[in-house]
């Protein structure tokens, strides 16, 4: 593998390069050093992130558990309400003795704390007010009354335990006529299920305290089933067994002591409105919370918010320790590895002194081999006795279109020697290099097949030199010449002068010929054969002069010499000249040349010499190739911002395996009758060549049988 030429910055003093070593040394110990602490604080702050992190993930499964406890005690009240609902199962009326004693039986102060109790509320019909006033009193409530005082109240607290402090407020209240109860006890009703009411005041309130409170409704109908219709439900509800509740009350029941460093607000409502807010576990708290989460939840119809924010005694949780224990510790390991490296660079530099003294003269050597190689212009490699690769030059790496790093260590023969040039495989015990390489033998190969990886070949001649340690061969050298182009050029010679001595050698022995009648004295006295004599020599000295122009301008096009001259062409004109100066051509072939009628009205910027030069290399090719009595078409139309012009035959059209070959210079299709194809094969070429000196390109279409089109495209019109 090439190595980089010597600098000469590398080359210094022992002392000089002892002080820079030293040097070195010491500012990589503090860097390592920089890079320990820079690592230990990361890992400090890492370590702090995580324990927040930790934190902020123990906070957010706390919302799921507040969230569930509120409603795992409304279930439990709602049962309850179904237990006191399951009294009327028995028919109305139910005594005041019958629901007291079910109630005391539920021990709400210890098994459902927050609960102000059980109650009903009895359905009153037009004119029932009165007489359910008479037979409460007659049931040892001789203080009771409905109120609000009104005309025909809707309902009545009949029973609601226990029956004192507060509760005894509430008796006779007609919760219809307020529109946030109105609105639970008719969902309850409609829906035959638990409903839970708005933020309201309780009338338990007597300004002790005071509390928001909400209320729990599970409609009683007769005979105590639930009424499959909507209509019935309505005609057979008798009354509403409910709960009312403090909401300050309630939380702290459901909350109690679990969540000390979570701040919990329940708000009414699907927001965190202010007019909404219901709860408040701590409202004289201004901490700004680190951790805030909101929850919306879906309790017996009604739609709850809970916003929980972290206390400082919450957040005073993470763990300080382990990120204190990670500083400490990485600070300690970074000082004592800076002390264990400061006191090893002096060691060490003179340990790479030592080393890169006793290597100096073979890595100059090396250098100066490598530099050797890359100079020489042919491909170098060495082969280990398997064949594998141990050194290349960068003209081989060239040769074979790839990089030194690609090849060593592989097989050469697998990579670029192991099928001949016509893909029969070239077995390794018959490769000749690799037959050198055992026997430890020099070897000379001419014209050698080598393949590449992208599936091009070269031809090439190989020497082979064994690398011996007295008479042990430990591998061989490899020289290759890439002769390719060499062989390439002496066969394009080889056919140019073929074909230029038998284009050139026809027309001049024609007119030779012709002249020598001439000048005989056979034909002194016949006018017309003297003409046509005439006529013959003067069509070959023609065609002497088409070869001799092809031939000049290919070797201008070749040299880069060829000069344009571009000028305004209308294209009709363009177009009409190249088609009838082809016209008495086509016609010796018995073919018909046609323009398509209307050509755009467009000017073209080009050269029009030159361009008249293309399109007659195309019309006469094509009359040429085309059967007697067909026609070949010239079209022209605009397509976007370019013109096309289309010459299309009726002829054979091209053999497949001549179309990659079509624009190579002296190159011809072998014709399929016995019609002379006179040419240099360099007429495509040409073509072609022109077309994009004028920043065309040229292409084709062929169907075997159905004849062949080329296409030109041009740049648009000129600007006018």
């Amino acid at each position: 593998m090439a190595s980089p030429p010597l600098e000469g910055s590398r080359i210094h003093t022992e002392s000089d390069a002892g002080v820079v070593g030293t040097s070195l040394g010491i500012t990589a110990s503090y860097l390592a050093l920089i890079i320990l602490l820079l690592a230990t604080l990361l890992a400090w702050r890492w370590s702090e992130l995580k324990a927040r992190t930790d934190l902020g993930r123990r906070f957010e499964a706390e919302g799921p558990a507040i969230q569930q406890a509120y409603q795992d005690r409304m279930e439990e009240y709602e049962l309850a309400l179904v237990g006191a609902r399951g009294l009327f199962a028995q028919g109305f009326p139910i005594s005041h003795k019958g629901w007291q004693a079910y109630v005391t039986g539920l021990h709400l102060d210890q098994s459902r704390p927050g609960i102000q109790g059980i109650g009903f509320s009895r359905r009153l019909g037009p004119g029932e007010g009165p007489a359910q006033e008479r037979a409460q009193r007659a049931d040892g409530m001789p203080w009771f009354r409905n109120w609000p005082s009104q005309a025909r109240p809707g309902s009545s607290i009949t029973f609601l335990e226990p029956m004192e402090g507060r509760n005894l407020r509430a008796f006779g209240f007609d919760m219809l006529s307020e529109p946030i109860r109105r609105a639970a006890m008719e969902q309850a009703r409609d829906t035959g299920r638990a409903a839970l009411s708005g933020k309201v005041t309780l009338v338990q309130e007597d300004g002790k305290d005071p509390q928001f409170g909400f209320l729990l409704y599970l409609p009683v109908f007769l005979e105590g089933q639930v009424p499959q219709t909507l209509e019935a439900r309505r005609d057979l509800c008798q009354g509403w067994v409910y709960s009312p509740f403090r909401m300050g009350d309630f939380s702290r029941a459901v909350l109690g002591s679990r969540w000390p460093g979570v701040r919990v607000e329940v708000f009414d409502g699907p927001e965190a409105s202010p007019l909404g807010s219901m709860f408040d576990s701590h409202p004289g708290d201004r901490h700004p919370p680190r951790w805030t989460q909101t929850r919306v939840m879906e309790l017996q119809g009604r739609t709850w918010t809970l916003r929980l924010t972290t206390l400082p005694s919450f957040e005073a949780q993470q763990d300080g320790r382990t990120p204190l224990l990670v500083l400490v510790s990485g600070l300690a390991i970074s000082l004592l590895i800076f002390g264990l490296l400061h006191g090893l660079v002096r060691l060490r530099q003179r340990a790479h002194e030592l080393a890169r003294q006793m290597t100096a003269a073979l890595r100059e050597e090396e250098e100066h081999v490598h530099r050797i190689l890359d100079s020489a212009s042919e491909g170098i490699y060495g082969l280990d006795m398997d064949g594998r690769c141990t050194f290349v030059n960068q003209a081989f790496a060239r040769i074979q279109r790839t990089t030194p790093d690609a090849l060593l260590g592989q097989s050469i023969h697998a990579a670029a020697h192991h099928h001949h040039s016509d893909g029969r495989p070239y077995p390794a015990e018959t490769c000749p290099i690799f037959q050198a390489l055992k026997a430890g033998s020099h070897a000379r190969l001419e014209e050698e097949w080598f393949w590449r990886e992208d599936g091009t070949g070269y031809w090439a001649n190989a020497v082979v030199a064994p690398i011996l340690v007295g008479d042990v061969p430990l591998g061989s050298v490899v020289t290759i010449e890439d002769v390719t182009l060499k062989r390439e050029a002496e066969q394009a010679k080889h056919d140019f002068v073929s074909v230029v001595s038998h284009e050139l050698r026809t027309p001049l022995t024609s007119i030779r010929g012709t002249l020598g009648l001439l000048g005989s004295e056979r034909f002194r006295d016949n006018p017309e054969e003297t003409r046509r004599l005439v006529g013959i020599a003067l069509r070959n000295a023609e065609r002497l002069g088409v070869l001799i122009n092809d031939i000049l301008d290919f070797e201008k096009l070749r040299s880069g010499r060829l000069a344009l001259y571009p000028e305004p062409v209308p294209l009709r004109d363009l177009l009409a000249e190249a088609l009838e100066s082809n016209l008495p051509f086509a016609a010796t072939y018995g073919v018909m040349l046609h323009l398509t009628p209307h050509p755009p009205e467009v000017t073209l910027h080009l050269d029009r010499k030159r361009m008249v030069q293309v399109l007659t290399n195309l019309l006469s090719n094509a009359a040429k190739f085309s059967p007697e009595g067909t026609q070949v078409e010239l079209t022209a139309r605009i397509e976007g911002a370019r013109i096309v012009l289309l010459v299309a035959d009726q002829g054979r059209g091209i053999p497949a395996e001549f179309r990659d070959r079509i624009f190579a210079p002296f190159s011809q299709a072998e014709a399929p009758d016995t019609r002379s194809r006179e040419g240099t094969g360099l007429g495509l070429t040409i073509t072609k060549a022109l077309v994009e000196e004028m920043g065309g390109t040229l292409s084709f279409t062929s169907e075997g049988g159905r004849g062949t089109t080329f296409r030109i495209d041009l740049p648009g019109p000129a600007p006018t």
